[in-house]
């Protein structure tokens, strides 16, 4: 139950990764406000966590990104270190789980360099062809809100406020990080 955006502003070359302050839970229709963020940084990247809070605080507590150094191909670095690296915490702190005999843990948003790539809980890297992504359950109401309008940190907070309006699991204050690149 949330929401996590992603977008980079190619004018002005920074990248923003945000989310709100909600947990929900539909089964008793019952939304509280968190104290801690589901956004965080870590050394260049810039990470925004659905699914799960354990899964968020485990990527908060034990992730070493892997360092990236000029020339490196940025989307097999995802794939050849980053995601390996994620499954290995995942497992020591047994967080992931196996189903039919694959790995399976949950979704966020990776913002580094300029790029944003989504983490699927199948561990798939997919990077779009897009200046923003989001996930969780205002996924909708923030896209369509972003579709015509990302140019600044104020398109993502009215992006959120659209899917706050609209989901009750959606709820401020929202966080957003940014990173000039």
């Amino acid at each position: 139950m949330t929401c996590i955006i992603g977008m980079i502003d190619k004018k002005h070359r920074k990248m923003y990764v945000g989310g709100d302050s909600c947990a929900g839970n539909p089964s008793q229709y019952t939304a509280y406000e968190i104290a801690n963020p589901k956004v965080f940084a870590k050394k260049e990247y810039l990470i925004g966590y659905t699914t799960s809070f354990r899964m968020g605080q485990i990527l908060e507590r034990f992730l070493e990104p892997p360092p990236i150094k000029d020339g490196d191909n940025l989307y097999h670095l995802m794939i050849d270190k980053f995601v390996p690296q994620i499954i290995k915490i995942f497992k020591r702190h047994r967080w992931s789980k196996n189903e039919d005999g694959n790995e399976v843990g949950g979704q966020f948003i990776v913002g580094v360099r300029g790029r944003l790539f989504f983490i699927e809980s199948d561990f798939s890297v997919i990077e779009y062809n897009s200046a923003f992504i989001s996930c969780g359950c205002g996924v909708d109401y923030a896209e369509g809100s972003l579709f015509n309008d990302t140019r600044s940190k104020d398109a993502i907070l009215r992006a959120f406020k659209a899917a706050a309006h609209f989901s009750v699991y959606v709820q401020p204050p929202f966080k957003i990080l940014s990173r000039s690149y």
